[in-house]
């Protein structure tokens, strides 16, 4: 047997030790005594435990899409809202849990009554009164301190993905480094945008500059700085996640990297010559993005650049036109399913940021907007489209003959004969003053 596995015997036992509780032992007389006869009895048992089959095939199909801890707070929080989560994880524990116990205690008074041994009913009501009491406000007082924020569970951190996602001030990343694949999706990604990225960038690098280099996913950008950094240059590697930044400190010993969230962190002032984001920002859609850039701005040296680079047009269904040719429902699922995301991507964002920076009180800032026509395939687009894709699908399961349709994307991507415009990259550059 594979290590973390359990065998098809053990798997049954454990199921049956988990469906079999008291409630077989005093439900069953109840029972007998309403339809009066065993047989009846019998049937019961075998079409509730076809419901249960069934609840459980749900269970199998939510946890195939949301490959996470949580279970039903996991599933309700994340298709419906974090409040239907947080109720059921109260209901749970107040009626999946304790009420079992309850009736389990209950059985035994009632047996053992018969030997002398009963506690008096009297004494559990007022206990349980008293009891009952104090939970209500241990349950209010814990309702206040842990009600979740107001968004769908799911964001990419500078948790950059799993389809899981980590929570941030600034919202949550869906795309998170500690999925499984992150760093198959990451590398196709970079290859994908590090060639633009590098031409628009290494012009306003200068040797023993100081970089900050915000959300560098696998480091191909850090790499790139610390090659322009010559020896007395420095740079530092901000992630919310940590998982490869131990990678990113050993690319040269002038990486420094720091495990932190990119709308708390203080960068300092006047400190670094040239400071980079790489769709960081379109994930940051609850924070004070513009005092965000205030604060990039003050960490910059006189002369130092800011320069953001973000996706923009997610939600353009022409984007997709041509995915119509393989089925008809293709570019309007793909429209509406970058839209379901609108809570964790603000691919409006960038249009924004020529503003904020001028706002800011950055100079010379200029805007640069580009959109490729890209073929499918086994190549970095097909491949990094897919992934993304694979997990993101918790965020769109819930869409229409999504079960149909996801798929045939699916396998669009990877194909030779399908073409798309891959997202919009608009790239804005600022200067601070000297």
């Amino acid at each position: 047997m594979a290590p973390g596995k359990i065998s098809l015997a053990s798997a049954v036992l454990l199921i049956v030790g988990n469906v079999i509780g008291a409630g077989t032992f005093t439900v069953s007389g109840l029972m007998l005594g309403r339809v009066g006869h065993p047989g009846t009895v019998m049937l019961l048992w075998v079409a509730a435990g076809l419901v249960m089959l069934f609840g459980a095939c749900c269970y199998g199909a939510l946890a195939r899409q949301m490959p996470e801890s949580g279970g039903e707070y996991l599933f309700l929080s994340r298709i419906f809202h974090p409040a239907l989560g947080c109720l059921a994880g109260w209901v749970s524990l107040l009626v999946g849990f304790s009420a079992p116990i309850a009736l389990c205690a209950y059985a035994i008074g009632e047996y053992t009554s018969h030997w002398g041994m009963g506690v008096s009913l009297t004494f559990l009501q007022g206990l349980t009164m008293k009891l009952t009491r104090v939970l209500v406000v241990c349950i209010l007082l814990l309702s206040y301190v842990l009600w979740p924020e107001p968004t769908v569970a799911g964001h990419e951190s500078a948790y950059n993905e799993s389809t899981g996602s980590q929570v941030v001030a600034g919202g949550q990343y869906s795309l998170s480094n500690d999925w499984k694949k992150s760093r198959e999706r990451l590398s196709y990604l970079q290859e994908k945008l590090d060639p633009q990225s590098q031409a628009r960038v290494g012009p306003l690098l200068k040797p023993g500059g100081d970089y900050l280099d915000i959300g560098p996913g696998l480091g191909s950008m850090t790499r790139f700085f610390a090659d322009h950094a010559g020896g007395t240059g420095s740079i530092t590697a901000l992630d919310i996640n940590e998982r490869f930044l131990a990678e990113l400190a050993a690319i040269s010993p002038r990486v420094k990297t720091v495990h932190g969230d990119v709308t708390s962190y203080d960068p300092g002032e006047n400190r670094f010559d040239f400071i980079y984001l790489r769709l960081v920002l379109l994930h940051l859609t609850r924070s004070d993005n513009q005092a965000l850039i205030a604060r990039l701005h003050k960490a910059l040296k006189p002369g130092g650049y800011l320069f953001v680079d973000e996706f923009v047009e997610g939600a353009n269904v022409n984007r997709f036109w041509q995915m119509g040719e393989i089925d008809n429902r293709l570019p309007g699922y793909l429209a509406a399913a970058y839209k379901s995301l609108s809570d964790h991507m603000d691919f409006d964002q960038g249009y924004r940021l020529p503003a904020m920076m001028a706002d800011a009180g950055l100079v010379n800032v200029n805007v640069d907007l580009t959109q490729q026509r890209v073929q499918g395939g086994d190549n970095a687009h097909g491949r990094q489209m897919q992934l993304a894709f694979e997990q993101l699908e918790a965020y769109i399961v819930t869409l229409p003959d999504h079960q149909e349709l996801f798929p045939l994307i699916q396998a669009a991507w990877m194909s030779p004969d399908a073409y798309w415009y891959d997202h919009g990259r608009i790239f804005v550059v600022g200067q601070k003053p000297e």
